[in-house]
């Protein structure tokens, strides 16, 4: 293991820095062989660790983007577990859908959810947890009234 460990400690790696931070350590300077060996081993092992849970992190960004003639904003919510981020999709579509609070619920959408004249309803909702899910309304002749809501699953590189 030792070989191994060590064949990688050039270049600017991980091992090099680690060790030119311990030469240059004053508290550090005076381990000698096995015990500098075992320090630098297991802050090697740390930091890879560190990096190995960081390059794998996956984050969801529930995002609701609205507008009417009249105002208009834009609301994001970053979730690092899908089924949070899954139900505060599907809260922010329910209120959406709701007549009292919404033009969505108001104007565009019937009783059964279903879009009236004039109004487009892009609706994705396979809760798989591997793909995108979206809940899109727009006025067919004006733009500025749409609603969309949106749940992307992004990669922290």
């Amino acid at each position: 293991m030792k070989n191994e460990t060590y064949d990688y400690c050039y270049n600017g790696s991980i091992r090099e820095k680690v060790a030119t931070f311990i030469d240059g350590s004053p508290l550090l300077t005076h381990l000698k062989s096995e015990k500098y060996y075992e320090l630098e081993d297991s802050i090697v092992n740390l930091i890879q660790d560190i990096i190995g849970e960081i390059k794998h992190r996956t984050v969801y960004l529930v995002q609701f983007d609205w507008s009417t003639d009249d105002a208009d904003g834009v609301e994001t919510f970053l979730f690092n577990d899908y089924d949070a981020a899954y139900q505060k999709f599907k809260d922010l579509v329910m209120e959406e859908c709701n007549s009292e609070t919404s033009w969505v619920g108001d104007r565009a959408l019937d009783e059964n959810k279903e879009p009236n004249e004039g109004y487009l309803l892009d609706y994705d909702d396979n809760n798989s947890g591997e793909s995108e899910v979206y809940f899109h309304v727009t006025e067919e002749r004006n733009y500025n009234y749409h609603s969309f809501i949106d749940l992307i699953k992004k990669e922290i590189i």
